[in-house]
């Protein structure tokens, strides 16, 4: 098997890294052929949008949230209209597109870079569509769960001026954070500072969650990128929210048949998660039943990365367990923590004057 030496230590310095020809491109051909009609299916227009007409959305409408715990989630979603950027949960839609995925988590190439990177009690957070054309809003610069990674898999090749992922480099190791501080930042104060995520038909990208990213839109070209975003959350005693569980695929399968017993269990299972102040962690080997949970960051906006306490004392298994609070100083940095810092202090400033108005 392919060891991948040289893209994890890309990984482990950078917070990303692509592995070249992962797949067959005819295989990734036949996918973006049947994304592309999930995609048109869903944005067929803004009445059906709005009547929410895909017999998943009729199963989540009907259910009353009111009463679901507020520790679990609904998978199946579609957001187009606030950003202008297509998002929506891709399993349970078409079978050939839960046949890929049903074989790449039973792939041993694909298992070997999870169990690396994340362990093999690993959880999905994400299986996502993601498109992006001149017409979306940008993402601000941010930082999601800390413990969490995500694989893109390019529907069409995305080059360096293509609307795509952006990161900082190195932003995973930084000894400060942003979460969400940078929301609003106009990205023209800070996009000389990222690197542009790409890729080809057939490659497999990857950036960890914990890195400074954000979105780059092309405006000038009326062209379309469209990813899958396969986001993971690595065991090891890290917060989790997981998915209200679903019988029925769209086209009338049994979704655990269709996606098979991996993916399932890794979605909507509760079994090895851990349950601490009323919220659910990623499996923990001989886990205190008193497992006690720390912050580890938090923002002015009260966002916060919490994990149990053991994730500070346990042996590191896999990459995620290296670099949760791992940080680093360098006087190279320094100057990029001034500007950051700076912007986040002009942002607070320019807030209270509008409100004054």
């Amino acid at each position: 098997m392919i060891s991948y030496k040289k893209e994890i230590q890309d990984l482990k310095k950078n917070g990303f890294t692509n592995f070249s020809s992962f797949f067959d491109k005819n295989e990734i051909d036949e996918i973006a052929n049947e994304v592309n009609k999930i995609i048109i299916d869903e944005t067929d227009s803004f009445s059906k949008r709005i009547k929410e007409t895909d017999s998943f959305s009729k199963k989540i409408k009907e259910q009353k949230f009111d009463q679901i715990n507020s520790m679990e989630r609904p998978y199946h979603h579609s957001s187009y209209v606030r950003t202008n950027t297509f998002s929506s949960s891709i399993l349970g839609k078409s079978k050939k597109v839960d046949n890929f995925f049903k074989k790449l988590f039973s792939d041993p190439k694909f298992n070997f870079l999870c169990e690396k990177f994340i362990g093999k009690n690993f959880r999905i957070y994400t299986l996502a569509i993601r498109q992006l054309d001149n017409s979306s809003k940008p993402i601000g610069l941010h930082q999601d769960n800390w413990a969490q990674l995500t694989f893109s898999i390019p529907l069409n090749d995305i080059l360096e001026k293509d609307g795509t992922t952006t990161i900082i480099s190195g932003s995973h190791l930084f000894d400060y954070q942003i979460l969400d501080e940078f929301f609003n930042v106009p990205a023209f104060l800070y996009n000389f500072f990222t690197f542009h995520l790409k890729g080809k038909i057939g490659d497999l990208s990857l950036f960890l969650n914990k890195t400074f990213h954000g979105n780059y839109i092309q405006k000038k070209i009326k062209k379309k990128s469209t990813c899958i975003h396969i986001a993971l959350v690595a065991d090891g005693g890290y917060s989790y929210l997981p998915f209200i569980p679903i019988q029925k695929t769209n086209y009338g399968d049994d979704l655990k048949n269709a996606v098979g017993d991996i993916i399932y269990e890794k979605m909507f299972s509760k079994e090895d998660l851990i349950i601490s102040e009323n919220r659910y962690f990623t499996y923990l080997k001989n886990e205190n039943l008193k497992a006690k949970v720390k912050i580890f960051c938090k923002s002015a906006t009260g966002r916060e990365i919490r994990a149990l306490t053991e994730v500070m004392t346990k042996d590191k298994k896999h990459i995620i367990d290296e670099i949760f609070i791992n940080k680093k100083f360098s006087f190279l940095d320094l100057p990029q923590y001034i500007y950051f810092k700076m912007l986040i202090y002009l942002k607070k400033i320019y807030k209270k004057i509008k409100n004054l108005f």
